[in-house]
């Protein structure tokens, strides 16, 4: 999520649905017609919206060596799966998959946590103002791209001017590092370590807590 993941959100499958000679997605009468990448973009971004709209992103829906998982995490990941549509077939097609997905990743970055592995809190910093902060305020993003940022960002609750000290981006960030930083270090099976975490790192589903 962090760093918005943007190589990725262009990468997506959009959809258009024509109404009344005019693109569902907004595009207006003589308006340019958006490029795939445009379309794609924008179909992320209203799928987040939606999601932020539905309210309740907020939740813990898992723990994790005492982390919790949020349910704006859950509906991030199902966001783009949706408008991936088959581009990843490791993409999740439902909130509980979803959710075992986010709990391998914590299980992972808790295991580098375990062996020894530190990320410093400055280079946490770095991470969130080169690949999110820089982006979105030096004009360097087309408007569907800095719309599905920013989308992203008020998915989680904070915004470009907050997200630099907003707790869950700092933890989904540090982990994302940690994860990297650990099977860099020992080229280990990632599978192999999650299998092993799960035995070893106390880890919990909250009931109900995917219920709309």
């Amino acid at each position: 999520m962090v760093r918005i993941k943007l190589a990725v959100v262009l990468g997506l499958l959009g959809f258009v649905v024509l109404a009344g000679g005019a693109y569902a997605l907004g595009l207006r009468e003589n308006e340019p017609a958006k490029t795939p990448e445009q379309r794609q973009t924008a179909a992320w971004a209203a799928e987040i919206r939606a999601a932020t709209a539905k309210g309740g992103q907020d939740r813990v829906v898992a723990t994790v060596d005492g982390q919790p998982i949020v349910m704006a995490q859950v509906s991030g990941i199902l966001a783009a799966a949706k408008v991936f549509d088959g581009q990843n077939a490791n993409a999740p097609s439902s909130a509980e998959a979803a959710l075992e997905q986010l709990i391998d990743n914590r299980l992972l970055a808790a295991a580098a946590q375990r062996a020894g592995v530190k990320i410093a809190d400055e280079e946490i910093s770095l991470t969130i103002q080169t690949g999110t902060i820089d982006p979105l305020k030096n004009g360097t993003l087309t408007k569907e791209q800095k719309e599905a940022a920013e989308a992203t960002l008020a998915l989680s609750g904070t915004d470009v001017d907050h997200v630099l000290a907003h707790e869950l981006t700092r933890a989904i960030v540090r982990d994302s590092l940690l994860r990297s930083r650990y099977l860099e270090m020992t080229g280990f099976d990632p599978a192999q370590v999650i299998a092993e975490a799960r035995q070893a790192i106390p880890y919990e589903v909250v009931p109900g807590a995917l219920e709309p």
